[in-house]
Formats: structure tokens, sequence, C-alpha cells
């Protein structure tokens, strides 16, 4: 059975480890737009989730003043995301291995611009 308070499916269920696990090592902003990258293919919203991966990511950056991000300790999550190319986002997970804010924008509006065009030949 399904927790969607402790273990939501769209979390726990579709990566080689939590999100939760990830998304803790970071601030607020960080961590959100993580959270939005993770799921955006589960729930039914792609292009939204993905818009507010951007938002945090921009929101980040306003806030450090610079595109460098604060960089926990090396336990290779981020790269193991980028290797598989979980969500199809492997230049975001990239990115975050590096600490590129800018290159994090860059992956996602990608994305975005994919399932945009995908979304206009259907």
């Amino acid at each position: 059975m399904t927790d969607n308070v402790n273990h939501p499916s769209h979390y726990a269920d579709n990566g080689p480890f939590e999100c939760i696990e990830l998304t803790q090592q970071y601030d607020f902003c960080l961590g959100n737009a993580i959270k939005y990258v993770w799921r955006h293919n589960d729930k039914g919203k792609p292009v939204e989730d993905l818009s507010k991966a951007l938002w945090y990511v921009q929101r980040e950056i306003d806030r450090m003043g610079e595109p460098g991000i604060y960089m926990p300790g090396d336990d290779g999550l981020p790269a193991r995301l980028s290797v598989i190319d979980f969500a199809h986002m492997a230049g975001f997970w990239h990115a975050l291995d590096v600490g590129d804010l800018e290159l994090m924008k860059q992956a996602i509006q990608s994305r975005i611009d994919t399932l945009t065009k995908q979304e206009d030949a259907e």
C-alpha cells in the first residue's frame, strides 16, 4: 500500500533512492527545485513543475548573488542521477553535481522546450 505521507510514490518509487535523500542536503530553494525536477513526469503537468523548478533556481541565484551553490559532501547522488539520465534530466543532475545554477536553468529550460514541442506536435 502507498503511504502518501511518509513515502509518496512520486518520490519513493521512481528513482534509485528517495528524493528526500538528496533534497535535504540543500537549502529550501534548491531543495524545491530538485523536488520539482524529480517528479515532473509523474503528476500530469510536467511543464508546470519544471517552470516551478526554474523559478526556484532563479530565486536561489537572486538570493546568492552568484551562480554557484553550497556544495554538500560528495555522496555521489547527483552524479548517479546524471549517469542514468533520471527523468530525462541528466544535464540538471550534472549541473547540481558541479554546483552551477546557470547550467541548471539551461537544463530545465531545454526540457521545457522539448516537452512543449512534443505537446504542440500532438
